[in-house]
């Protein structure tokens, strides 16, 4: 078999261990010029073909993440290409395999491309140890496409982190059990605005950052926009919190 693809994998990560752009003319121009190629058949000369240049576009992608100052969680991605390596066989490749591998690389591609999308959070007082934990959970369910998930955990984290802050301020709030979460998320959002705790903005911001994940927990699937545009919702509500303890 012409391309090998635990040998491909190798290749992708040697190219982002030393942080070089994978060439995929050259790749494509190496591979034409062996013989097996020129004996193979054009189904596998197309499916090679295909090979070479999403393992090039993918490391390629994953490069630019590493390097973009906005970007998060590339150890996370670096994971699932490190993944990859053992599933397929060492010595002769499937139709099916080769099929798989290329279905897979996709998928890390666009993890690497959703990472992009990801702008940095600096804040200036640490929050929580729960609440580092349950966002950076949120921020891998988005790079992996689970963007119902990531609503409902940044719900969470803002149900959380108002809790705390309200804490830190000895505001108290009386938990109703007969009442929803979603009317104690409402409630702790109403109680910082009272208390000058975040702005008429923030407190907007809040409320949308619960909309979508109520819309996510109600059975209602979201999209990649509305996920993304939650998080920056999530992340400008963070700052202010965060920035006012």
């Amino acid at each position: 078999m012409l391309i090998n693809s635990n040998d491909l994998i190798n290749l992708i990560k040697w190219h982002i261990d030393h942080d070089r752009n994978m060439d995929t003319e050259y790749l494509i121009q190496n591979m034409e010029d062996l013989e097996e190629y020129d004996n193979a058949s054009e189904e596998d000369k197309a499916l090679w073909h295909k090979l070479v240049t999403i393992s090039s576009d993918t490391a390629n992608k994953f490069l630019e993440a590493i390097s973009d100052t906005n970007t998060v969680s590339t150890r996370f991605i670096v994971e699932r290409i490190s993944l990859l390596e053992g599933i397929f066989s060492s010595d002769k490749v499937s139709l099916l395999e080769q099929c798989l591998i290329i279905n897979k690389l996709q998928c890390i591609k666009g993890m690497a491309e959703r990472s992009l999308l990801l702008s940095p959070i600096e804040l200036k007082t640490k929050p929580g140890k729960k609440i580092g934990n349950y966002y950076q959970q949120c921020m891998n369910c988005y790079i992996e496409g689970l963007y119902d998930a990531s609503a409902i955990l940044a719900r969470s984290i803002l149900q959380f982190s108002l809790e705390e802050i309200l804490k830190y301020n000895r505001i108290r709030y009386l938990y109703d059990s007969r009442k929803n979460n979603f009317g104690l998320i409402k409630n702790l959002i109403d109680l910082s605005y009272d208390a000058n705790i975040i702005s008429d903005e923030l407190k907007e911001k809040a409320v949308k950052v619960l909309g979508i994940g109520n819309k996510s927990t109600h059975n209602t699937q979201i999209n990649g926009s509305e996920a993304l545009f939650q998080l920056e919702m999530l992340r400008d509500v963070l700052c202010g919190l965060y920035s006012h303890a």
